[in-house]
């Protein structure tokens, strides 16, 4: 079978059906990555580190609205937004994002299918590239004729299978090392054993 759930097989994973353990792991990992790579260059002050919130709040909400955005992505970020009283506790203990993605992704393989493996790693990743591009003087968030950011962001999702396929593509060049080093960091610990198999081969 490999890694995932058989590709044929309709997905109907509600987060609802973990354990508390496994929701909070989940719900508080996009929050945390947001954090991590703020904390990442965290020479801004107060004004940029709001900036950065703001960017990943916005995001994540966009992701849990959006109707072509996975059901299960959805319903984590949802998750995230609706557990604004415990974001402190969580800021505080965002110490260890590299570790606690990796048990994420070592939680969801034997769940969701590759694809959707892939499309959780994607969406972490636009969380952490959001966040840095948010930091000092480049706006992220200059709104279009529409009043969205989602822009291009539900074709890219869509068509993640092919954008994902291979090695993980650079983090942008508008960004702190820093901030790509942490990136990078996260990536690697979303791969799935079988992608850090194939990695030493």
């Amino acid at each position: 079978m490999g890694r995932g759930v058989d590709e044929q097989r309709p997905v109907r994973f509600r987060i609802d059906n973990l354990s508390s353990e496994d929701r909070l792991l989940l719900v508080s990992l996009p929050y945390k990555v947001a954090i991590w790579v703020s904390h990442a260059a965290d020479e801004g002050g107060e004004d940029d580190d709001k900036k950065e919130m703001r960017a990943m709040e916005r995001l994540l909400s966009d992701l849990s609205s959006e109707v072509h955005v996975p059901p299960f992505i959805r319903q984590i970020c949802q998750g995230t937004l609706d557990s604004r009283d415990l974001w402190d506790a969580w800021a505080d203990d965002a110490l260890h994002v590299p570790e606690e993605a990796a048990r994420a992704v070592a939680l969801l393989t034997p769940i969701l299918s590759e694809t959707d493996i892939k499309k959780f790693r994607f969406v972490l990743r636009k969380i952490a590239i959001r966040v840095a591009e948010a930091h000092g003087e480049f706006n992220m968030y200059d709104d279009d004729e529409s009043g969205s950011i989602w822009g291009g962001f539900v074709t890219k999702l869509k068509d993640v299978v092919t954008e994902l396929v291979g090695a993980d593509d650079p983090s942008p060049e508008n960004i702190s090392p820093a901030e790509k080093e942490a990136i990078n960091k996260l990536l690697v610990a979303l791969r799935t054993d079988q992608e850090k198999a194939s990695k030493t081969k």
